[in-house]
């Protein structure tokens, strides 16, 4: 019987053994996941710090585009002030050009009747003549 029960305590230690190997794979096994795992939430935290760099950057890009945007807006404003100022400028112009050629229109007529006058005054002076 000594030797029946030391065979089962045998067995039992090789069971042990079977299962300790066991034990220690699977330990090894998801030693190795968690490793995997690690790395895996390594990058991942480094892809969301690039994300958020990239979105700090994104977020000064558009804030330069509308200030740039406003400047633009700024300037064709100004734009708009000269335009009109010369528009105004173009006008007086020529409101002045219309009012210059009636003015030498008016001139160009009083030089005709006084052309004609002195015509008359000739022909008048002509019938005068001392012999």
């Amino acid at each position: 019987q000594i030797e029946l029960l030391i065979q089962e305590i045998g067995q039992g230690i090789q069971q042990a053994a079977t299962e300790m190997e066991r034990a220690n794979q699977a330990v090894s096994e998801q030693q190795s996941a968690v490793v995997h795992t690690d790395n895996a939430f390594a990058k991942i935290d480094h892809a969301v710090l690039e994300v958020s760099s990239q979105i700090e950057e994104v977020g000064q890009a558009a804030a330069a585009l509308n200030q740039n945007a406003r400047n633009v807006e700024a300037a064709i404003q100004n734009i708009a002030a000269v335009v009109e100022e010369s528009a105004a400028g173009t006008e007086e112009v020529a409101a002045s050009t219309e009012e210059q050629t009636a003015v030498m229109q008016e001139i160009a007529s009083a030089s005709e009747q006084l052309a004609l006058l002195a015509t008359r005054l000739q022909e008048e002076l002509g019938r005068f003549k001392v012999s």
